[in-house]
């Protein structure tokens, strides 16, 4: 039996994608039968949600936050595999050094948008990333791009894989109080939809200007994720124009995101850089045209799904974009054909065999010893 732990503390904070993409792994690899062929520890530094740590095919692990504590303690395991995301310098890497360890890596944003990325993340990433992925005897990540970058920027030898985020529409009705504040903001009018958690290298300002661009045509704008409320009250008069077609939501439930999703009339992803993209893919997974920057990430995951963007395009022709592909939400047909492709392609049964597949081939590699 193979015994494999998994640092699981992004899972604990579902407001983040990466928590998001290991929720969502972890609790597909449950619901797989695997004949017992892995014992699986899930570890953390609290008690978290009981739907993942209560399942009896798996033992929970609660770590202390000093990585050499941390590392003492998870060596009494005597696990074969050990899965670290996120990979930080607080990780307990020299728990044994017998252990196969592998890392889930999202993206290189430090890297490509580092006058938009907090000074601690950036030299983290020039200074201690490498270091730590050359421990690695694996890497997982999102995106064919991401794996390029990881073999480019840290000349990573080892096995890679590219384990794809998958989408998971929730049907369940939203709390009455959210639902009700859409339907008075947008008296039956149309709505482009932006959802994220605010970063600098989500491209506000863009985001902002194609806001009040469109301020005095019929599609309205909501915004939604940690972080935007601060950001347009900041604004002052700059966005005056376009208060009256603006609704902000600094937290929603999962429930209501894909209600927005469903609804919205268009999806607006001007971002500088992404690892994967996760919002666009769930916004065309309910058949919601997307207007998104051209960057690497998106033409690789959206393909001809999405209307790409470059940043260098005026605003005028951002906003009529935007306006031109809300237009197409319930006439084009061919977004349907879209949304059931993009159901197949992005699933996370299929992500979650292949993270088994990888432990699996991790265990039985002597290369990699």
């Amino acid at each position: 039996m193979i015994r494999i732990g998994v640092l699981t503390s992004p899972a604990d904070n579902l407001t983040s994608g990466s928590g998001q993409h290991l929720y969502h792994i972890l609790k597909s690899i449950l619901q797989i039968d695997f004949d017992s062929d892995y014992e699986f520890f899930f570890i953390h530094y609290k008690q978290g949600d009981p739907l993942l740590y209560k399942n009896p095919a798996i033992k929970e692990i609660i770590i202390p936050r000093n990585p050499v504590l941390a590392s003492i303690k998870l060596k009494k395991l005597n696990l074969h595999i050990l899965h670290y995301s996120p990979l930080t310098v607080f990780s307990p890497i020299y728990c044994n050094s017998r252990v196969k360890k592998v890392a889930t890596i999202h993206g290189g944003a430090p890297d490509y948008v580092p006058g938009l990325m907090n000074w601690k993340n950036v030299i983290h990433q020039k200074l201690i990333t490498p270091l730590l992925i050359r421990r690695m005897n694996g890497i997982l990540t999102v995106s064919n791009f991401s794996m390029g970058f990881i073999r480019s920027r840290f000349s990573y030898k080892g096995m890679i894989r590219v384990i794809s985020n998958g989408v998971t529409p929730i049907n369940t009705m939203p709390k009455k109080s959210e639902s009700l504040r859409l339907e008075t903001f947008l008296q039956d009018d149309n709505f482009a939809l932006h959802i994220s958690n605010f970063s600098y290298r989500k491209n506000p300002e863009l985001l902002k200007s194609i806001i009040v661009e469109l301020a005095s045509s019929k599609v309205k704008f909501v915004v939604a994720g940690k972080g935007w409320n601060e950001y347009f009250d900041s604004l002052g008069s700059s966005i005056e124009k376009a208060r009256n077609g603006l609704l902000v939501f600094d937290f929603v439930s999962e429930e209501f995101k894909w209600e927005l999703l469903r609804q919205a009339s268009v999806f607006v992803f001007p971002s500088f850089y992404e690892g994967f993209g996760m919002p666009s893919i769930e916004a065309l997974s309910v058949g919601t045209p997307c207007v998104v920057s051209d960057i690497p990430a998106s033409r690789e995951i959206l393909g001809n799904g999405g209307k790409l963007i470059s940043l260098d395009s005026s605003l005028s022709f951002w906003a009529k974009e935007v306006l031109a592909n809300a237009a197409r939400k319930n006439t084009d047909k061919s977004l349907l054909e879209l949304k059931q492709n993009i159901n197949q392609r992005y699933n996370w049964r299929e992500s979650a065999i292949k993270t088994l597949e990888m432990y699996h081939n991790l265990y039985y590699d002597k290369s990699s010893n």
